[in-house]
């Protein structure tokens, strides 16, 4: 299966020399020799043609899905033709946004003055509410300023959370999730004081303590990688 990886944000070179490109973190999630991932450069326009792939997957980037930018215009345009080829589309954390956003959901910036200051940083519990993890709650690393706050029309609620609503959906061929379970604790450090810019001290370091604690990515990951192939893999 080729699934197209639309990257959302430039290369970091000091992140690519220490992790690897964001093709084998996501490699690395789907463990899979199967499913190849071939990169696009979404964040310069730059996105195949539907008929070039099996499947998409969106990551997360910097942007926000509400930007007013050519670029973001031309995915939601693409990802409404994905969807409605009825292949296989998965995305994740900003990827979860802009596809909710692209299929008649909405989006909504956290309010500074909420809990978190507005910025939900660390290792966070999600409660399934239906699919294939249906009444378990796993914990996965998340760092995000918006969250969906309106389903697509249609869609199912999968998970949510104290944190933000809605935490995963589903429709169709189509899945949302907004934690992160392509990163590993280290990955997920790295990215913890990268985007916590203007963030304060102690909900830097809640943040931290959250990944002493470990997470389940890794349970997430084969939820992702079931997505694409349409074959569950065996409980953990």
């Amino acid at each position: 299966m080729r699934i197209a990886l639309l990257e959302t944000a430039p290369p970091e070179p000091d992140f690519d020399a220490r992790f690897g490109s964001w093709a084998r973190i996501f490699d690395a999630l789907l463990a899979d020799p199967a499913l190849e991932l071939v990169p696009y450069a979404a964040w310069r326009g730059v996105l195949p043609r539907v008929t070039d792939a099996d499947a998409t997957l969106v990551p997360g980037g910097l942007a926000s899905a509400n930007d007013d930018a050519p670029w973001i215009d031309a995915l939601l345009a693409h990802l409404r033709a994905v969807h409605a080829a009825g292949q296989p589309l998965v995305g994740i954390c900003f990827g979860h946004q802009v596809v909710a956003r692209a299929l008649g959901g909405q989006v909504t910036r956290r309010p500074p003055a909420g809990p978190d200051d507005g910025f939900v940083l660390g290792v966070r519990p999600v409660n399934w509410l239906a699919g294939p993890l249906a009444g378990r709650t796993t914990r996965v690393y998340m760092s995000h300023h918006d969250e969906v706050t309106a389903l697509p029309p249609g869609a199912t609620h999968l998970a949510t959370n104290g944190h933000a609503c809605v935490q995963a959906y589903a429709l169709g061929r189509t899945l949302g999730i907004q934690g992160h379970p392509e990163l590993t604790p280290d990955v997920s450090r790295h990215y913890l004081h990268k985007n916590a810019i203007g963030v304060d001290a102690e909900t830097i370091a809640r943040a931290e303590r959250s990944l002493d604690d470990g997470d389940d990515h890794g349970v997430v990951a084969r939820l992702v990688h079931d997505w694409f192939t349409d074959t569950p893999s065996p409980p953990p």
